[in-house]
């Protein structure tokens, strides 16, 4: 990201000088293998099913991605169409290299592609394209130059606004269709919703506020954000169940993220003991780690859950050995 966006976008930056806000996310499967070809990525990927992938194959948030990811956004693909895609007729773009090397650290964004047949559950191989990404990398930063005006009482800049509305082309041909929901704002699934939203975006008397929170929602839904809740009787801690925010996938971190710096909300994060939210001092704590807030620190709360769980495993060592 270059000086002058940073600039411009400074007031969503932490303390810190991050686009990041602590919060509960999870974890997810980093890719068996990527491939790169004429601008199409092919993802080969084991899906977490029954039993938790080993640490080493997962890919973990943490400061700096959604600024990692910004700095993907290139010069747009509005006017290749699939079609040439698919013979392979392009050159390589600049970036396609470096879009490879990010998702076979993360994963793939999930969205406007298609699945390979052949492969057995839960192996899983699918095709993206660097068009998208390079397009979603461009949109994120637009928002959040957008934003920065939207504050000052300013509707954004006609460029940043161009970039949202015109999507690469073959995105149109990849939107999946799903059932309408008439209960929703948008009855339509979300891959198309984006694409009806970048059509509007485009008249100056749609570009305010409140389609910028209609990109976001959107935004969080095509990451499938979303509350999670995992109960384990395998827990330290006992049978109390533990929420996440974010779906197993990058999309859904970083839109989180975005979201939080655009809202200026410095942490998502509630403390184990009092429920009550608060901002870590340091990072934020690890998906299925208890966390505490500073007055719950204070009053010993950590050591209090310590010796409960060191209480627990004597009862349970003690009953075993009766058994035998």
């Amino acid at each position: 990201m270059d000086a002058r966006s940073e600039l411009a976008m400074a007031e969503f930056f932490n303390p810190s000088g991050e686009l990041f806000s602590p919060a509960l996310t999870s974890d997810w499967p980093r890719p068996n293998r990527v491939e790169l070809h004429n601008g199409i990525l092919t993802i080969w990927s084991t899906q977490a099913h029954q039993k938790s992938l080993e640490p080493t194959r997962l890919a973990r948030p943490g400061r700096g991605l959604l600024e990692s990811f910004l700095s993907l956004a290139g010069p747009a693909d509005q006017q290749i169409p699939l079609s040439a895609l698919m013979k392979g007729t392009r050159q390589e773009h600049f970036s396609d290299e470096k879009i490879c090397r990010f998702a076979a650290h993360f994963g793939g964004l999930q969205i406007f592609y298609r699945m390979q047949t052949g492969s057995q559950w839960p192996e899983t191989v699918h095709t993206e394209y660097c068009a998208v990404w390079r397009y979603f990398a461009g949109v994120m930063r637009s928002l959040l130059l957008i934003g920065a005006e939207q504050y000052q009482g300013k509707p954004g800049s006609p460029e940043q606004w161009r970039v949202i509305s015109t999507p690469p082309s073959l995105m149109g041909k990849m939107a999946r269709k799903q059932d309408r929901c008439w209960f929703e704002p948008m009855p339509l699934g979300d891959e198309e919703n984006w694409l009806a939203l970048a059509y509007f975006a485009a008249k100056q008397h749609e570009q305010n506020q409140v389609m910028i929170a209609r990109l976001l929602n959107t935004l969080l839904g095509l990451g499938r954000v979303r509350p999670w809740i995992t109960w384990s009787g395998a827990q330290p801690e006992g049978p109390r169940p533990r929420f996440t925010y974010t779906s197993r996938s990058l999309l859904s971190h970083l839109a989180l993220q975005l979201c939080l710096r655009i809202s200026k909300v410095e942490a998502f994060v509630v403390c184990f003991h009092c429920g009550r939210t608060y901002l870590p001092p340091v990072r934020a704590p690890k998906a299925g780690q208890r966390n505490f807030c500073t007055d719950c620190r204070e009053k010993g709360m950590p050591k209090y859950y310590s010796h409960r769980d060191y209480r627990r495993r004597k009862r349970r060592s003690a009953k075993a050995g009766t058994r035998e």
